[in-house]
């Protein structure tokens, strides 16, 4: 029996287009995931070959989840209900088949097919390896084991468990809703987990997540590009357990289903479920009243005007909204959707270094809309198949078809019916944010920003997808591909941009719109409001066609004969669809003129495409002699309401080679509006206004010394509006841009290059070169991006209630036909690359020596800290390294729009709103990245505006390395050294971890080509290691020395052989291998305290023997390792208990020890008693697993 329900189950799925359907789409998915750079599943690297076993193994467990949801909701939960539902159960219960056979041979059938789904998904990533048209460099050898642990070890076990799980509650509940609804909560609970993870706790996420892709994740979290193409994930540690426990709850499911599926033809008399019947046994049912003789009955009278209807539309309204809002499916799904915002909002609103920030309303906005989508999809979804279907379900559909309702009394009721659910879910999600608010002490509500932000401004149009929902449910006459086809929209939407199909006028969906508390919703919210017009009349389209094809009576193909259409196509709906059609081609004309005659509508693939045709057309000018710009004056005339700028500015050049300079080139970019470019003298010979490239030869060569000024005019406009990536440099509060981005750049700009070779190839475009070589001598006259400084004077005006601010000290402020002008200048020349920034700004201000300190902001939080952060930076910096050159320092927040970073110019720093302004640095273990950053900004005034490194390899270890040991050191003194260790902990799992996503290749510090996992969060772990064995005092005498040196000075520019030369006249010999290793190669260290213990002495004092473990490595740029000799000081420690307020352990002793073999014993005599003791323990050198530098030691009895 068992075979033959097995060979039944197999024959219906094969008979059903939906397991061909989905198969084909995710063969489709997992093959373009292959094949194509612009499609990601997964998160591929683009520096690892496309089947290297990482790829492989990441596509197809990314694959594997989804599935294993599809195959659990198509096919596990309906096995059971379609017996129930068709009215055969009983004959399989009155038979000879045995609750075994019936049960595990239902299963069977579908577990075949539900795998039958993942290995479409995999053959089209083994298909997709072989095409011929793939890059051959991105091609290793094929490698099956790849596939087949990403089968039995990710895809099996999740498919088992969701299957199982989707069986059991069919199996016990009878109800399809209700195994929606728990696979929602497993999907919720991973994505609740995923969001939180953190270095600090992905062991214990690893082992929760019920999908492993936290296990997976945390097992090769720090693999290089060389491990990702050779080798395969093991199977150990907590992916191990995560599996076991995954299997384990697999068997449990089934097992459960098995035990209490009531096989039994007592269970199938009525249509309850089993655990409702098991509440209801033994209660009686009500008996209804007899009616009472001689009851009279009032004829009723009829009317069908638009008042009845209206009548009638209002009491469909309530039963339809009734039926769903009591149902106990719909409130799981609103009570986990409550979770996943609480969940994330207690714990995930996370910024830097795991630092909380506040919540917000535009914090818990941010969180609903990616924790609360997926509650919100699927509520949709399902109730929009529900909705048509539950009366045909309950044999009530002929019955009311017959009832003298219009069709859009019932299409109404449902699509109202449906809007007002997800209307109750978002205001539930706002009770639930507004809890969490007042949960952590914040009670600055926004609600009109709550109400704009998910009920206009969600992240995907919610209303429009309801109407869509409920015409695809009628169109396709089937709840499931009806389902399908609105998931495929979703898919559809993400990965069709990523081909270069981005225009809004057919991808169903509206721009989306930030916030900022600059501009409120912006800065493209007209291009909003007119696809919200367009895509409403399209929706009412939609609407009409529904009413023409509404299915009344049980006949469905006859839906759409144009006999049975044709009554339905009255007067009035013809009217209406005209009016329609013709307003939804109109506003689609005005939106096509907007975002394609009045601007260039380019996707990524469009933008890609002109870097690579500019490279190609003006690289071969790179290295043309362009004389010195010595001087920049500008008159900048911002206009915030119209988000526009007028520049009127000059150039002063100066002929500093021995040779004579025939012609001067020119890079605008393409979108400002050149009025005038006017070089003395010469003659336009070359104008490319597409790519932005200008040629002007000199009717005389500009000789050596010469000098003369280049005066412009440009026009930055933004006409209308743009379908994507809104210009976010000029807002209507908050506008901050740089002249590179609206001035004329001098020669050719390299910054535009594509970096991916895979992309360069496709371009044919030779290998990338990030920077010129440390050595190539040609390039160390050049420092920030030009040779010299110059002097800077400028005019910047805004409307009369705002403030314009460019680097400078102001000399005169007034104000003229209604605009302010803010006249500023400096005193000494800087490098040319300025700011202007204008908004409505408040400010605090205070005062270090005879230097003002500034704070411009909108968010009031942390300017104190900001302001005390500066004061203690400058004290340091100027005591250690030089005095600081300016009388001014001054902080301006930017809208997050511009972009989450902060940024340093000559005595002037824009600082993202996103960062600092709403950190929450209240809790004493929290690492205070705002007085972190602002340390770092303000370094910037010494490292690259006192001494600038040449453009070469290295130079941003003179800016960007220098400016975060000094930062470390401000820190250092403001909160102790042992406050440190989580600081280094973080740049140390940031550095490991952006290895493997590196795009050419690892280098060395001293050689680093604008790699901030390398010049940033490595550079902080190598000069925090210097400080440590040298001596802060040496340090600071080495730094101080080399500003002294090259402080101020021209070109040629140092490099980091300069400074390693230094460092190394300063160091003793016993640690010169140490630079070595810190530097010049790239090493990592494999350190593990192992088995320890400790006596108590007969003094009261105790001695402590601590077993070592030590390895050491050197890697290439791909990460391949070499095990190396090991001879290294290592600081050895003995430590007492955690602090209660920050964590970190009291350090009882600590000594440098020379490391010299792979297994060591090391013995010391303490004063107090050791808790832990540890082998580098605050992680100063570059381990791969620094959480075993340190262990728990025990006392010897």
């Amino acid at each position: 029996m068992f075979a033959h329900i097995l060979r039944f189950e197999m024959n219906y799925h094969a008979r059903q287009p939906l397991v061909y359907v989905v198969s084909a789409v995710l063969f489709l998915l997992s093959f373009l995931a292959t094949v194509s750079d612009n499609v990601s599943v997964g998160g591929t690297i683009t520096n690892v070959n496309i089947n290297s076993p990482f790829n492989v193994v990441v596509v197809l467990s990314s694959i594997s989840f989804l599935s294993a949801l599809i195959a659990g909701v198509a096919y596990a939960s309906s096995p059971i209900l379609r017996d129930f539902d068709q009215n055969v159960a009983e004959l399989f219960f009155t038979t000879r088949v045995s609750k075994f056979d019936y049960l595990v041979g239902r299963f069977c059938g579908v577990i075949v097919f539900c795998l039958i789904v993942y290995f479409a998904a995999a053959l089209g990533v083994f298909l997709g390896e072989l095409m011929p048209w793939l890059d051959p460099e991105r091609l290793g050898p094929m490698r099956l084991d790849a596939y087949w642990f990403a089968t039995w070890a990710i895809a099996i076990p999740n498919t088992l468990m969701i299957a199982t799980l989707a069986f059991l509650i069919a199996t016990l509940t009878r109800s399809l809703m209700a195994s929606y609804v728990v696979i929602l909560i497993v999907v919720a609970i991973s994505s609740v987990i995923t969001s939180l993870v953190d270095p600090e706790d992905i062991a214990l996420f690893s082992l929760l997540d019920p999908f492993g892709q936290v296990a997976l994740s945390d097992i090769t979290r720090y693999w290089t590009p060389f491990e990702m193409n050779e080798l395969v994930v093991p199977m150990e540690g907590n992916l191990l357990y995560n599996r076991l426990i995954v299997g384990v709850l697999a068997v449990l499911f089934i097992a459960l289903a098995y035990r209490y599926f009531p096989f039994s033809l007592d269970f199938v008399s009525t249509r309850s479920s089993w655990l409702k019947r098991l509440r209801c046994s033994g209660k009686k049912k009500p008996e209804l009243a007899a009616p009472t003789a001689g009851t009279s009955m009032t004829a009723a009278s009829t009317q069908f005007d638009f008042h009845a209807q209206l009548v009638q539309f209002a009491s469909l309204f309530r039963i339809e909204f009734h039926n769903i809002i009591i149902g106990k499916a719909f409130l799981m799904a609103a009570l986990l959707g409550m979770f996943q915002v609480g969940a994330l909002a207690l714990f995930g609103l996370t910024g830097m270094f795991g630092t909380e920030i506040y919540p917000t309303t535009s914090a818990m906005l941010l969180i609903i809309n990616s924790a609360y989508s997926i509650s919100l999809l699927v509520v949709l979804v399902f109730y929009s198949s529900e909705l048509l279907v539950r009366d045909r379900n309950v044999g009530v559909s002929e019955m009311l078809d017959s009832m003298p309702y219009p069709n859009w009394v019932i299409i109404g009721a449902k699509q109202a019916g449906l809007m007002l659910v997800i209307m109750v879910m978002l205001l539930v999600a706002i009770f639930m944010a507004v809890l969490i608010q007042v949960s952590k002490g914040y009670y600055d509500f926004d609600f009109l920003q709550y109400f704009f932000g998910l009920f206009s401004f969600f992240q995907f149009p919610i209303w429009f997808t309801c109407v869509l929902a409920v015409f695809t449910q009628v169109i396709t006459g089937n709840r499931y591909i009806g389902m399908f086809v609105v998931v495929m929209y979703f898919a559809a939407v993400l990965f069709l941009p990523q081909q270069g199909f981005n225009h809004y006028l057919y991808l169903f969906t509206t721009p989306q719109i930030p916030y900022s508390v600059f501009t409120g919703f912006g800065p493209n919210l007209s291009a909003f409001v007119w696809y919200s017009i367009y895509w409403t009349l399209f929706c009412a389209l939609l609407l009409i066609v529904t009413h023409l094809v509404w299915q009344r009576g049980s006949e469905l193909k006859g839906r759409f004969k144009w006999k049975n259409i044709k009554p339905r196509f009255t007067r009035g709906v013809a009217i209406a669809a005209a009016v329609c059609l013709v307003a939804f081609t109109v506003t689609g004309r005005f939106i096509y003129y907007n975002t394609n005659v009045l601007n260039v509508k380019r996707s990524i693939l469009d933008i890609e495409e002109g870097f690579a045709d500019y490279e190609k057309a003006y690289k071969q000018y790179e290295d043309r002699e362009f004389p010195d710009l010595v001087g920049m004056y500008a008159e900048v005339d911002i206009f915030p309401a119209e988000r526009e700028a007028h520049i009127e500015g000059s150039y002063t050049v100066q002929n500093n080679y021995q040779s004579s300079i025939p012609e001067l080139h020119f890079t605008v970019t393409p979108n400002l509006t050149i009025d005038k470019l006017e070089v003395p003298n010469s003659e336009l010979t070359h104008a490319d206004e597409e790519l932005g490239y200008y040629i002007y030869e000199l009717n005389q060569p500009m000789q050596p010394g010469e000098s003369f000024d280049v005066d412009f005019t440009i026009d930055w406009l933004t006409p209308g509006f743009v379908n994507n990536g809104p210009n976010t440099r000029l807002l209507s509060s908050g506008t901050f841009f740089n002249n590179f981005e609206a001035f004329p750049l001098p020669g050719y700009n390299k910054r535009v290059e594509l970096l991916d070779n895979n992309r360069r190839r496709r371009y044919d475009l030779p290998p990338a070169e990030r920077a010129a070589n440390i050595d190539d001598e040609t390039q160390w006259d050049t420092g920030l991006a030009t040779r010299m400084r110059a002097s800077y004077e400028a005019i910047v005006s805004t409307s009369s209630d705002q403030i314009a601010v460019t680097p400078g000290y102001l000399e005169r402020e007034w104000e003229e036909n209604g605009r302010r002008y803010f006249h500023y200048k400096m005193d000494q020349p800087i490098w040319p690359f300025v700011a202007f920034l204008s908004a409505d700004y408040e400010m605090k201000s205070d005062k270090w020596n005879d230097v003002d300190l500034e704070v411009y902001y909108k968010h009031e939080v942390n300017v104190d800290r900001m302001l005390e952060a500066s004061k203690r930076s400058l004290d340091y910096f100027s005591t250690n390294f030089s005095p600081y050159q300016y009388r001014q320092y001054r902080i301006f927040e930017f809208p997050r729009q511009r972009g989450i970073f902060a940024q340093s110019f000559p005595n002037t720093i824009p600082f993202s709103e996103a960062i600092g302004f709403v950190a929450d640095i209240r809790d004493p273990e929290a690492i205070d990245y705002v007085f972190y950053v602002t340390a770092h900004e303000l370094a910037h005034q010494w490292w690259a505006h006192q001494v600038i490194g040449a453009n070469v390899q290295g130079g941003a270890v003179l800016t960007e390395t220098l400016s975060q040991y000094s930062a470390l050191m401000v820190m250092e003194k403001e909160y102790g050294a042992a406050h440190m260790q989580r600081f280094l902990k973080y740049e140390l799992d940031n550095y490991l971890n952006s290895r493997g996503a590196e795009m050419l290749q690892e280098l060395p510090l001293m050689l680093v080509e604008d790699q901030g996992y390398i010049h940033y969060r490595k550079g902080s772990l190598v000069l925090y290691a210097l400080k440590d064995y040298l001596g802060e005092d040496t340090v600071n005498r080495i730094l101080r020395e080399f500003i002294d040196e090259w402080g101020f000075k021209g070109p040629p520019y140092p490099t980091t052989r300069h400074l390693l030369a230094k460092i190394r006249e300063n160091t003793p010999a016993e640690y010169q291998s140490l630079i070595t290793d810190l530097f010049e190669k790239i090493v990592l260290f494999d350190l593990r305290a192992e088995d320890s213990h400790y006596a108590e002495l007969p003094d009261g004092r105790f001695e402590v023997t601590i077993n070592t473990s030590a390895r050491k490595f050197e890697a290439d740029g791909q990460g391949e390792e070499t095990q190396v000799n090991m001879d290294a000081l290592i600081d050895i420690a003995v430590l007492g208990e955690e602090d209660e307020e920050t964590k970190v352990p009291e350090i009882i002793h600590i000594e440098k020890q020379r490391v010299d073999s792979e297994n060591q014993t090391f013995t010391f005599i303490v004063d107090s008693r050791p808790i832990s003791v540890g082998i580098d323990p605050l992680n100063k050198l570059i381990d791969r697993n620094p959480d075993d530098n340190t262990t728990s030691i025990e006392e010897l009895n």
